[in-house]
């Protein structure tokens, strides 16, 4: 996760806490993500990232987990169906 405040912080951002300007905004959010942010920098400041995640990924043929995703896959596929289907 690269160290880099979204732009959909500041544009969902309320400078005023009038109903008029702060209407679908948030407002204050900004200065806790930037805080946040700081907070980070100053614990390390040569990194580029927050964090970072490694998955060792091998080249192995498993038949069966192929199965097994698929059975999955047409599980939640059919529950959201379902799902869908009785929502109407």
């Amino acid at each position: 996760m690269k160290k880099q405040i979204p732009q959909w912080i500041y544009e969902t951002d309320a400078t005023l806490d009038q109903r008029e300007e702060a209407e679908g905004k948030t407002f204050g959010f900004k200065y806790l993500v930037e805080g946040i942010a700081e907070a980070y920098a100053m614990i390390s400041p040569q990194k580029d990232n927050y964090f970072e995640v490694k998955i060792p990924i091998t080249q192995k043929s498993d038949p069966y987990g192929w199965i097994l995703f698929s059975i999955l896959f047409l599980l939640i596929a059919g529950g959201i169906a379902i799902w869908y289907v009785r929502r109407k």
